[in-house]
């Protein structure tokens, strides 16, 4: 992987006038990377309250210690702390409340990003939205910002009522790299440009020709 870049300063500019035709790939983690904190969080808040969500935290506390002690893995640590919240909830609720949350965090996003990401669109590229939160509000924060694409973790909704668990793993780590490659046929791209926050981003940045670290936080 090439050297990662930290201030967004050392953004490439992305021209559609380039005199190179060849096919671009734009992915960008959301949380931390285009918006500051976690939507998880926001979720939790929207949902339960600033202070009623810590109740479903502490009932799930043992899973959280186990996953911080490297015995439980992300994803089902992540798992079983969303059943605790959502379990037999319906999809047009959750999805519903998704859509709340996000009509009041959408100001928080940080306009260097809306920028590059339109800088993008005009030069031709082909956008993805790569996340680990779930489908019930990122296939929306997608349609918001024109991007068909979103690559995310899925909730599993049996007859539209969450199960409680996962339509495969959490889109976190390597699993992010791997669906990713599901996607889309990276050696069709020229140029490949990967934006993300943190550890869980590493794999993704590690697919990119031109990978960003943080470049939007101000």
């Amino acid at each position: 992987m090439q050297e990662v870049t930290k201030t967004k300063l050392d953004i490439p500019v992305v021209s559609a006038a380039s005199e190179d035709n060849g096919k671009r790939l734009a992915l960008f983690d959301v949380d931390g990377t285009l918006l500051p904190g976690d939507t998880l969080w926001d979720f939790f808040t929207q949902t339960h309250g600033s202070f009623g969500r810590f109740s479903p935290i502490w009932a799930c506390r043992m899973p959280i210690i186990q996953w911080k002690l490297g015995k439980l893995s992300n994803s089902r640590a992540k798992e079983l702390l969303l059943a605790q919240f959502y379990l037999g909830k319906s999809e047009k609720e959750l999805r519903e409340q998704g859509q709340r949350m996000l009509n009041r965090i959408w100001p928080r996003i940080y306009p260097q990003a809306l920028k590059t990401i339109e800088t993008h669109r005009q030069a031709g590229a082909t956008l993805a939205l790569v996340s680990a939160s779930p489908q019930i509000w990122m296939q929306e924060f997608g349609k918001r910002l024109n991007i068909p694409t979103v690559l995310c973790t899925q909730l599993d909704f049996q007859n539209q009522i969450f199960t409680g668990r996962f339509l495969g793993q959490n889109c976190y780590g390597p699993e992010k790299a791997r669906r990713i490659q599901e996607a889309f046929d990276l050696n069709s791209f020229s140029e490949i440009y990967a934006y993300g926050d943190s550890k869980g981003d590493q794999e993704m940045l590690a697919l990119a020709t031109h990978p960003h670290f943080r470049p939007f936080k101000p």
